[in-house]
């Protein structure tokens, strides 16, 4: 079973709770005690320190080490008191606590904590331990010079090592705090990220292993060079010893610096793969994938920047969606009432439709329709929704244009009118019938140049007449107000239609009427018998709706359907060819009488006389009428 450090610190984090700091950094001081544990054996061998003096020097490192330790671990509890507090609210609730000030400070603290701990870490060691050891070793116990020196030496390697050590455990031990003190603000995330840069880290690493062997190898090479001059005949032994002793020296180094490999490239690449998978989730298409800030140097602030590109990416998705989602709704309600419109031209019935396709699509609370009046002065409400509308039709309720209502003035300037908060619109009517109203929208009803009326829309919702909203609104009401002028275009013709028809159908009436007053125009043909009861048909001759006769046919048999349709489609040419042979012979007579008008004219305007233009009006009228007496008389009476 593979071991999860993640998983375990994160359990010791809901066991401590607001402690979790003081106990990591408590943690992170043994591992270094045992590492400085290590490092004696060196100092021992380099100083050649007597048992005494050794036992003297370990009693008072221990000591040291032990409030140093205790120094730093109640530093590191007193001194995050924000980040505390915010773990422990977390370990008791299991949700991080609101408050971006707090969140903000314990933010830095956990962030800024291994760098204030390394400078805290190597001023306790140097002030606290190295110093107090040297000037036991040098001025109690009498140690030498060089044992001195050698000490020294040793401390630093053990200080330095052990501190760097420490500060990398600590950054990795700090993950699961970092990632339930992580702000829910981009900007106070960027502004607490306040850890170890990598530079700084990748140069303090080298320093310090360069540190390391140097004060390693560098004592050891001098304390056996002496000790082969001054025993020249032990040369081979002083050998062997420089030989055990650097290669443990160059053994240490290497296993310091495999560690500090290790815990820089887990530092490093473990936030780099998360970033990594968080990327490729993203091409997946999830957009709602985030990244955990881990780190506090360069590549924390990645995350945080990687965070907020895919919070905008997820937010503008979701608001296309959202965009598409009201456009496709508003272009589906565009369409529902282009539909009604272009389907009815009865006036009443086409605004009744129109209102109330409206207010079902865009679940409007009140919804309206006014038109002027023939004075234009007034706006007269012809079709609303509810119960308030019904009452305000009933009532014959109407508004002045231009007045004090935001109908009449949107007649008025041609132009939409919106009250975001009817309670802030001073040009507004307050219909009491209308109590729940919060926003309102009129819109003109402009077919070319005329103003037709308008249309009003209240909403119960603040600010719920966007641009978009005004835009599709409009569209609908240029909309209607086409559709009402084609249908008073459309009633207007149809009357003027039905006029024709009704002069039509009294000409040929008067038409026929004439003819049949001259001549008596019916025909029978064949003999029927009266032996047997007839079997009667009766066709009308139909011209134009106006029935101008009738074809009558009786027989023996019943008349059967296609004997039926063959009739009526007969009496249907009968009537038609009926109707051109009357326009011919009108033509015709038309035709005669003009040029009899025009042979008698001419004979007149050929006489150059009074008497002789008389007598050929006389003489051709009577001869062109066949009358057997003609008078005409010139009278020229005063005027009175």
């Amino acid at each position: 079973m593979k071991f999860n450090l993640q998983a375990f610190l994160q359990i010791i984090l809901k066991r401590t709770g607001g402690w979790y700091i003081a106990v990591i950094v408590a943690a992170v001081q043994l591992i270094a005690f045992i590492s400085t544990a290590l490092a004696t054996y060196f100092i021992q061998n380099n100083a050649q320190l007597s048992t005494a003096q050794f036992a003297q020097v370990s009693r008072l490192s221990i000591d040291l080490v032990l409030i140093g330790d205790a120094l730093m671990i109640a530093w590191a509890y007193f001194s995050h008191r924000e980040a505390n507090e915010l773990l422990d609210y977390w370990s008791r609730n299991k949700t991080p606590m609101s408050n971006p000030e707090k969140e903000l400070q314990a933010w830095k603290q956990v962030n800024s904590l291994p760098l204030r701990f390394a400078v805290a870490t190597l001023l306790v060691a140097i002030v606290g331990e190295v110093v107090p050891i040297l000037y036991q070793l040098y001025f109690i116990i009498h140690a030498t010079f060089d044992q001195t020196i050698y000490t020294f030496e040793g401390s630093l390697v053990v200080t330095l090592a052990s501190g760097l050590l420490s500060t990398l455990l600590l950054d990795q031990f700090m993950y699961p705090a970092r990632k339930i003190l992580l702000p829910k603000t981009f900007e106070a995330q960027r502004l607490g990220v306040t850890g170890f840069r990598l530079w700084i880290r990748f140069l303090a690493i080298a320093m310090v292993l360069i540190a390391v062997i140097t004060l390693l190898l560098a004592p050891i090479g001098y304390h056996h060079t002496a000790l082969a001059t001054q025993n020249k005949g032990n040369a081979a032994q002083v050998l062997r010893s420089f030989q055990i002793q650097a290669g443990l020296a160059i053994l240490v180094a290497i296993i310091y610096g495999l560690i500090f490999v290790w815990l820089l490239t887990r530092s490093v690449l473990g936030p780099v793969e998360q970033i990594a998978q968080a990327l490729y989730a993203v091409e997946r298409g999830e957009l709602g994938r985030r990244t955990d800030v881990i780190a506090s140097d360069e590549i924390g602030e990645l995350a945080i920047y990687f965070n907020r590109m895919t919070e905008n990416l997820h937010t503008l998705h979701e608001t296309l969606e959202s965009q598409v989602r009201e456009r496709t709704a508003r272009l589906k309600a565009t369409v529902g009432v282009s539909r009604a419109v272009s389907a009815i031209l009865d006036v009443d019935r086409l605004i009744e439709q129109v209102v109330n396709v409206i207010s079902e699509e865009f679940g409007y609370y009140y919804v309206a329709l006014f038109l002027l009046d023939p004075t234009e002065k007034w706006a007269n409400l012809r079709a609303a929704t509810g119960d308030a509308g019904r009452v305000l039709i009933q009532n014959k309720h109407r508004l002045e244009i231009g007045g004090k209502s935001m109908v009449g003035s949107a007649i008025s300037t041609r132009q939409p009118r919106v009250a975001m908060s009817t309670s802030e619109e001073p040009v507004r009517f307050d219909n009491p019938l209308l109590p729940y109203t919060r926003s309102e929208i009129a819109l003109p009803l402009i077919s070319g140049d005329r103003v037709l009326g308008a249309l009003d829309a209240q909403s119960t919702h603040e600010g719920a007449f966007g641009p978009d909203d005004v835009e599709t609104l409009q569209t609908m009401a240029n909309q209607v107000a086409i559709a009402l002028e084609n249908a008073r275009l459309f009633q207007e013709s149809l009357q003027s239609l039905q006029e024709m028809r009704a002069i039509q159908q009294q000409y040929l009436v008067n038409s026929w009427k004439a003819i049949s007053d001259k001549t008596e125009l019916g025909y029978t043909i064949g003999e029927l018998d009266s032996s047997e009861e007839p079997s009667k048909l009766d066709v009308p001759l139909t011209l134009r709706d106006q029935m101008i006769g009738e074809i009558s046919l009786s027989g023996d048999d019943e008349w059967t359907p296609e004997e039926k349709s063959m009739i009526e489609a007969v009496a249907t040419q009968a009537a038609l060819a009926l109707e051109n042979a009357r326009l011919v012979e009108e033509s015709q007579s038309t035709a005669r009488r003009e040029h009899l008008v025009s042979e008698i004219t001419g004979k007149i305007w050929s006489s150059n006389t009074v008497d002789g233009i008389l007598q050929t009006a006389i003489k051709e009228l009577g001869r062109a009428l066949d009358t057997d007496e003609v008078t005409i008389e010139l009278k020229v009476e005063q005027p009175k």
